[in-house]
């Protein structure tokens, strides 16, 4: 899905390798100094530096990448898990309002209305989510900038890939959600993103095939890819940190519940409620397990690349072509519904191409159907049909249940002889 984005396929056509790419990653905030490797350099020399509890901020060490320090807090006590969970459970929505607010960026720059900015140029991402060893999560993405979006998806944009980054950077720069109290003698916050904002062009807006380039395509594809089908736990060490994060989540669920059996006792409570009447917090102890964060792992705008819906279509109707309808159906027969198969899905294909447009699957259904065989058809007579449980007679319900009997006379024969 992410590679077909880059240099198109599966439906999406090729000319989106013509237009502007970059890859940003962004970050969550600091919630307190953690162990880390520093690309072999030592961890955190601050001499004799102590925290509010005598503990030293200092670490002369160079962690290895598989050190069970790595993403662990300085001083425990310091650490913020509180800020760090509830980053955690709001950072989906902070990654949405920083998309809106790119547009947003975008209009301002090329001087045209919100509203119609999709008329000349719009943004498309794909990105993945990965947790980092300290247990924060942070995104990396693909931003394509096309032309308008009524054209299609990859329209040749004329905008350059500056104004995109631009855009990028100020929209994540600025973006914050305020995020209400956990607890009564809480307070609200605002989160924002972390300063560690990167942002790397791929391509300016035509392909390229120089392999001493910096970062290509394949190269970011390769690297969403691994990370969307990465394992959490296998990124964050299981240890006291994690252990921390999770008993927090715990916590703010309780406090949550607690609250939520007082407002319907008719109490008042100081904490305020979303829009559907219930506590931010509720649902926040069903994600201690993702260390609260609720959001998905891989995403992408609608028209990226295929979407999944279309794939699941294109594999369904593929088997439902393929499969054999009896057992009696032979290799040649299926072997000539592949190649129908494949000659209208290549012809269909360079028709959308031509037309700067996806693939018809309706149109693809549609011929397929009108080419099917009917001396190929099976027709099935046998029919299952549910007539009951038990026993048909009495004199099957006699013997199973002399059966029955013996068996437990026999149980407790050798229980009796241990």
């Amino acid at each position: 899905m992410i590679r077909c984005g880059l240099e198109g396929g599966k439906g999406v056509p090729q000319r989106v390798a013509e237009n502007p790419l970059a890859f940003v990653t962004v970050t969550a905030p600091s919630f307190g100094p953690v162990h880390s490797t520093r690309g072999g350099r030592t961890c955190h020399p601050r001499g004799n530096t102590t925290c509010p509890h005598g503990r030293s901020l200092s670490c002369t060490k160079t962690h290895l990448k598989d050190d069970p320090a790595v993403g662990s807090p300085i001083c425990p006590d310091c650490y913020d898990y509180l800020g760090h969970v509830v980053w955690q459970y709001h950072a989906p929505e902070l990654w949405r309002r920083a998309i809106q607010d790119v547009s947003r960026q975008l209009a301002a720059r090329l001087g045209v209305p919100v509203s119609k900015v999709s008329k000349v140029v719009s943004r498309q991402y794909g990105r993945t989510a990965e947790m980092q060893a300290r247990g924060a999560v942070h995104f990396h993405a693909l931003f394509r900038l096309d032309g308008p979006l009524d054209e299609g998806i990859g329209a040749a944009c004329g905008v350059g890939v500056d104004v995109m980054v631009e855009a990028i950077e100020a929209a994540f720069s600025r973006a914050q959600v305020q995020a209400p109290p956990t607890f009564e003698c809480d307070q609200s916050r605002v989160l924002r993103w972390g300063e560690q904002i990167d942002i790397r062009i791929v391509r300016e807006g035509s392909r390229t095939d120089d392999p001493d380039a910096p970062i290509t395509g394949e190269q970011v594809a390769a690297y969403l890819a691994k990370y969307s089908t990465k394992d959490t736990s296998l990124a964050v060490p299981d240890g006291a940190h994690v252990h921390r994060i999770k008993q927090t989540c715990a916590e703010v669920h309780e406090a949550a519940i607690l609250r939520a059996e007082s407002r319907r006792a008719g109490e008042e409570v100081p904490v305020p409620v979303d829009s559907e009447g219930r506590d931010h917090y509720v649902l926040i102890g069903k994600w201690a397990k993702e260390l609260g964060y609720r959001g998905h792992y891989s995403s992408k705008s609608r028209c990226y690349s295929v979407t999944y819906r279309t794939l699941r279509r294109r594999r369904a109707r593929f088997q439902q072509v393929t499969k054999s309808r009896c057992y009696s159906v032979t290799y040649r027969t299926l072997r000539r519904r592949r190649a129908r198969f494949q000659q209208v899905m290549q012809e269909e294909t360079e028709r959308a191409q031509r037309a700067g447009k996806p693939v018809d699957l309706a149109a693809v259904e549609e011929a397929l159907l009108s080419q099917e065989d009917e001396s190929e058809t099976s027709v099935v007579i046998g029919v299952w049909e549910f007539v009951g449980v038990g026993w048909t007679n009495q004199g099957e319900v006699e013997i199973a249940t002399a059966a029955a009997a013996r068996a437990r006379e026999y149980a407790q024969l050798r229980a009796g002889k241990q």
